[in-house]
């Protein structure tokens, strides 16, 4: 019996069985689990978390309406695009409907055209936020204080450089490559952050670039 029968078998109400995440995309390692993106005859949505054998398998099931409203709607504001990222990259396992074709092309038109921007607002409440943590970075005692609240600054700077540019989020496994990629120029100033503790000649460049300092 193959997967989606098996899916399929637990889940009666199945109209559509899509793969998504890092094994769509054929980034999975031995650590990864299965996403999944279900489309229901009805009902609400369910995150159902289950295994298949030893790998743990993990789908969001709605109806296509649902899925519509997140990817038109609530995913509009803000640059976390978990629901119309899955849909854009599913691979079809079970159940071509014209409803599944056309959540795939309106998720993949919606992937491509980006998050809408920030508010001024949020924007400068980030800074200031940002502002804060590299104040304490700078004032830190010990190497291994100064390490953490360097890498706690890292990764703030990186949300923050992808929430005002707008792009989709990253989860942290891909967002440091996505963030040289997209921006080539904090490269060099990343790997002398990474690779040397953090120097304060790398911190004050990133911050400049990304968190409004001057």
């Amino acid at each position: 019996m193959g997967f989606a029968d098996w899916w399929r078998g637990r889940h009666p109400d199945a109209l559509s069985v899509g793969l998504s995440g890092s094994r769509a995309r054929g980034s999975f390692g031995p650590h990864s689990d299965i996403d999944l993106v279900v489309v229901t005859a009805g009902g609400e949505f369910r995150r159902v978390r289950d295994a298949y054998g030893d790998i743990p398998v993990e789908a969001f099931e709605a109806p296509a309406t649902w899925y519509e409203g997140v990817i038109t709607g609530h995913e509009r504001s803000g640059n976390i695009g978990t629901v119309t990222g899955m849909v854009a990259c599913a691979v079809l396992l079970w159940g071509r409907t014209p409803a599944w074709e056309h959540l795939g092309a309106l998720a993949r038109e919606y992937w491509e055209r980006g998050p809408e921007p920030p508010d001024p607002g949020d924007i400068k409440r980030a800074e200031r936020r940002l502002a804060s943590l590299y104040a304490n970075f700078l004032d830190a005692s010990g190497e291994e204080n100064r390490r953490f609240l360097g890498g706690v600054l890292l990764l703030e700077l990186a949300e923050q450089a992808f929430r005002a540019a707008p792009w989709w989020q990253e989860k942290p496994g891909r967002l440091l490559a996505a963030w040289i990629g997209r921006d080539p120029t904090v490269g060099e100033a990343l790997s002398e952050a990474l690779l040397k503790g953090f120097p304060s000649e790398a911190m004050a460049f990133l911050m400049s670039h990304v968190g409004g300092t001057k």
